[in-house]
């Protein structure tokens, strides 16, 4: 009964977002590897910074990197599950392409590594897509 109530406070969502456990708001640097069916693999990450407000820091669409073709503004998300001090999470998104996408993160307060699964649909290709990437609290925003 405790974990329950401890899942139950801990997991708070509010119009769509979903559970970050814990990161901290400020500047966040991102090294993203994506890899594409059917295209070579990239030789080096992306690097990402991204500035996360204090309302922003429990949503994970606006927390963590999106795969390409996905925003923020543009994509609804699951309920998150917490499994062993991990976040699994989904997001979908539609447009061009369509993203359909699931993943797991390890959130902390200055430091998340996951990885995103991901199905693009688009008119002229449907293609998988996986994504690993870690990230660190760089400081406050810029």
């Amino acid at each position: 009964m405790k974990t329950l109530h401890w899942m139950i406070a801990g997991v708070t969502l509010l119009s769509g977002s979903v559970f970050a456990a814990g990161a901290e708001p400020g500047q966040w640097e991102f090294s993203v590897k994506t890899e594409v069916e059917g295209m070579p693999p990239s030789q080096h990450p992306l690097v990402l910074k991204k500035c996360v407000a204090a309302k922003d820091a429990g949503n994970l669409l606006k927390l963590l990197p999106l795969v390409p073709g996905a925003t923020p503004e543009g994509c609804t998300s699951g309920e998150p599950k917490q499994q062993g001090g991990k976040t699994a999470y989904s997001y979908n998104c539609p447009g061009m392409p369509a993203v359909a996408a699931t993943g797991e993160a390890s959130i902390g307060v200055s430091a998340i590594s996951g990885v995103t699964h991901a199905k693009l649909d688009s008119v002229t290709y449907k293609k998988q897509l996986e994504q690993h990437y870690s990230g660190k609290r760089v400081g406050k925003c810029e």
